[in-house]
């Protein structure tokens, strides 16, 4: 499989932790935050940010007195800049209350486009937050005919474009390709040809495109990973222009990129699927895609859905999960939930996944530690706790940040449970008991197959709004929808906490 190497951070500052100190260590991100050519505006945001973290690690991760310290780092990655603050203080403390932990900082306030925190074990801890590089929009290499979203739409084309793999060059149109499919409502990187190129460039992201008999690129398909290391790719930005609608672009692409996933080593793809219309799950269920699970209320209300009526799953859109295997796995034990443990063998046996399914111990082992990383999108309004290893407190970690997340009102807080953890069976229980319910499995996603729960926090949600193809993905509609009513619909936990 191939691997990305990770370039040493821009910058690296260490610093003492004492409030002296915090002002220039400010001024220091801003001054490498203004090399990389952001507006007086951003730069303030950013320096608010910066001290805001910095503030938090010298108030509350040091005994008074202790002659502590923490690093400021600096850093890019595919059109995004990096601002980090690592320590090596005090453990946080989970019996006080949710404004004082981790997660009551005004950081929260949505000024950042993601916010980690992440348990680096013996290393320490790290807040990150992250903003988007400056960068030309699509506007500018727009023609004014593009320009007209009010113009008719074109006629239907006739020749059969041909599909390769995209390069940096082909960016620019990518993003005209996206805005004639479109408009605006698509995902925000895919407007800046700059970010496309950088994504390409870090080998995150691999795609194929259809270009057509003018030259011109018609269709696009990606594969995105989470990180160089990574062992599945998620596969996504699946967009055809208006007038290659009916060519089957879709499929031959997916086809096309499962190949090539397959030629690099990659185990698998997995994908979301839209719940609105039956399309796109008719589409992977032909490439042999299979069903592993239903996110509910994923989509917010205002991304665009091809004129198809959002408003019947309620506020927000539910998403089915994907999974297509490309490469033999590697043989893995799953400690499973007893009442997910049928439901989770039948995804399993249907890709063909190489699982032993163990049986249970009353007295599990148990990691040192409970180590897990929480990453919040404020402007979808969704965050998701990803536990990388479940200690004697991963239960009570996880609820003390669910209600600090729905005191934030974050709509909707997702879980991933390693299955590979002989306590996984435990911590789902007492997570459900918070009001945490099924959501899904998705193979080989975090160094191993995750356990997906979900939490909707005073969500309206239709679930007979949501369009369901296939009789497995009843099956799993008919297991989350038994779950959701079992944790009680959820959002109850912050007024018992």
């Amino acid at each position: 499989m191939s691997t990305v190497t990770t370039p040493a951070p821009l910058a690296r500052l260490t610093v003492r932790a004492c409030t002296e100190l915090v002002v220039p260590a400010r001024e220091f991100a801003c001054a490498i935050a203004a090399q990389q050519g952001f507006a007086p505006a951003a730069l303030q945001r950013l320096e608010l940010l910066t001290e805001e973290a910095c503030l938090f690690v010298v108030e509350h991760g040091f005994e008074p007195g202790e002659d502590g310290s923490f690093d400021l780092i600096l850093d890019r990655r595919p059109g995004k800049f990096v601002v980090a603050v690592e320590d090596k203080g005090l453990p946080i403390d989970f019996s006080k209350p949710p404004q004082e932990s981790t997660l009551g900082l005004s950081l929260m306030r949505g000024f950042a486009e993601e916010i980690s925190f992440l348990n680096l074990g013996k290393a320490g801890r790290r807040i990150e937050f992250t903003a988007s590089l400056p960068a030309r929009p699509v506007e500018d290499y727009l023609t004014a005919a593009e320009r007209d979203r009010s113009a008719e739409p074109p006629p239907l084309a006739t020749d059969t474009p041909r599909l390769r793999l995209m390069t940096e060059q082909d960016a620019v149109a990518l993003s005209r390709c996206i805005y004639r499919a479109y408009g605006y409502t698509y995902v925000d990187f895919v407007y800046y040809p700059d970010r496309i190129a950088d994504m390409l460039r870090s080998g995150l992201m691999m795609s194929c495109v259809a270009e057509n008999d003018a030259g011109e690129i018609v269709g696009h398909l990606a594969l995105l990973r989470n990180g160089p290391e990574s062992a599945i790719a998620e596969s996504a930005a699946a967009v055809v222009d208006p007038r290659y609608r009916g060519h089957a672009l879709f499929k031959t692409m997916k086809i096309f990129m499962a190949e090539e996933a397959k030629r690099r080593g990659l185990l698998g793809l997995y994908s979301e699927a839209m719940t609105l219309h039956p399309f796109t799950q008719k589409g992977n269920i032909a490439l042999g895609a299979h069903e592993t699970g239903l996110v509910l209320a994923y989509v917010p209300g205002d991304v665009n859905t091809r004129k198809i009526d959002a408003s019947a799953q309620g506020e927000r859109a539910a998403l089915l999960l994907y999974y297509m295997r490309t490469n033999a796995e590697p043989h893995r034990v799953i400690y499973a939930p007893p009442r997910h443990r049928a439901v989770l063998q039948d995804i399993c046996q249907r890709i063909g996944l190489d699982r032993e399914f163990a049986e249970l111990s009353d007295t599990p082992m148990l990691a040192e530690s409970t180590r897990l990383d929480i990453r919040v999108r404020p402007e979808l309004g969704i965050a998701a706790i990803t536990v990388r290893a479940c200690g004697a407190d991963a239960g009570q970690q996880i609820r003390h940040h669910l209600v600090d997340l729905c005191c934030r009102k974050v709509d909707a807080i997702y879980l991933d449970l390693p299955l590979g953890d002989p306590a996984a069976a435990s911590v789902c229980a007492a997570c459900e008991a918070a009001g945490f319910f099924f959501a899904g499995m998705i193979p080989e996603y975090d160094n191993g197959d995750v356990l997906r729960l979900q939490y909707l926090n005073n969500l309206d949600i239709n679930m007979d709004g949501i369009v369901v193809v296939s009789d497995t993905g009843r099956r799993l509609f008919d297991h989350v929808a038994a779950e959701r009513q079992r944790a009680g619909e959820g959002a109850r936990v912050a007024a018992v906490a």
